[in-house]
């Protein structure tokens, strides 16, 4: 199996914010526009140590930005290539600050893979892994899915509205009832159901193309994953959600820990319990409003000591 490794990647400047501020009005979400959302902290060189020591099987890295490169980036890596948003988006839907609208746009990527895998820069492959904790022998994705025990509710929070609007999209059309979240890691998708899925969403997924913004009412790639469980073409392996009083939250990791292999931080955790050779194959330490520099900064030195040898995608 080909698979290639999709990741959007954007580096805020003064340029990017005035450019950025022209579209922000009184319709904007303020968690839509927070530092974090446009902030580089150096997470992607890390991302992509991982990918050479820990997922030697891709193919290809697609980096998806606005033109701009990092610069410590070494361009001529035969595995990188790099997509501007011109060259995936409509041109009027452009400039676009919007990740879902990102998202919504890299099946447009020339000579993608039918079998790929999308991760933000904030993830890693923690240990070693091969194709087929992605996909089965039929090369059709593994779904990891957090199992939801609880009624979905109106929220304030941005992030669970779009999610709650693209299940609730998705229940509504196929009569089916979704009790699932994202592992909020990276996942694998298979291209033919992505299309198919933006194509029986289309008005919903070009409204989402041309927000600006993230927006309550956009589409986010879990549905993507909904849908190829539907027609059949995934393996769903499920975590738990469980809420644990802090002082059992010790030995509440450990036994959760028994059951998944993925891992997701805030990076103003206290502590990052991901080792070296353990079950735990991917990791996020995920940026958030609550997150300062100091947190950043705290994020990247556990980074370097995690990743310390540097790869090939580096000059």
């Amino acid at each position: 199996m080909k698979i290639d490794l999709v990741v959007p990647w954007v580096h805020d400047c003064e340029q990017l914010e005035k450019e950025r501020t022209k579209y922000i009005n009184e319709k904007v979400d303020r968690q839509a526009t927070f530092e974090a959302r446009f902030k580089d902290s150096g997470e992607l060189k890390y991302l992509l140590r991982s990918v050479e020591e820990n997922a030697s099987f891709i193919d290809r890295v697609f980096l998806v930005t606005n033109g701009q490169l990092p610069e410590w980036l070494n361009l001529k890596h035969p595995k990188l290539h790099l997509i501007t948003h011109k060259q995936i988006f409509p041109a009027d839907a452009l400039p676009t600050f919007n990740t879902l609208a990102i998202e919504s746009c890299i099946v447009n990527i020339p000579n993608l893979s039918d079998r790929f895998l999308y991760s933000n820069d904030d993830m890693f492959f923690a240990n070693k892994v091969t194709e087929n904790f992605f996909f089965d022998k039929n090369g059709y994705p593994i779904i990891r899915f957090r199992k939801n025990f609880f009624p979905k509710v109106k929220s304030t929070v941005l992030y669970e509205q779009f999610v709650n609007n693209s299940l609730d999209k998705f229940e509504k059309k196929f009569n089916i009832d979704l009790p699932y979240r994202e592992h909020h890691n990276i996942d694998a998708y298979y291209k033919p159901d992505v299309i198919a899925c933006i194509e029986a969403f289309k008005d919903d997924f070009r409204k989402t193309t041309y927000s600006k913004f993230r927006d309550g009412d956009n589409m986010r790639r879990i549905i993507w994953s909904c849908y190829s469980f539907y027609v059949g073409h995934s393996k769903i392996r499920l975590y738990p959600i469980l809420k644990i009083p802090n002082k059992f939250k010790k030995i509440s990791e450990r036994l959760f820990n028994l059951f998944r292999d993925s891992r997701m931080f805030m990076m103003n955790d206290k502590k990052y319990t991901i080792r070296k050779h353990s079950r735990i194959k991917l990791c996020c330490l995920n940026d958030g409003e609550k997150n300062t520099d100091k947190d950043r900064a705290r994020a990247i030195a556990f980074l370097e000591k995690y990743f310390p040898k540097k790869s090939m995608f580096e000059i």
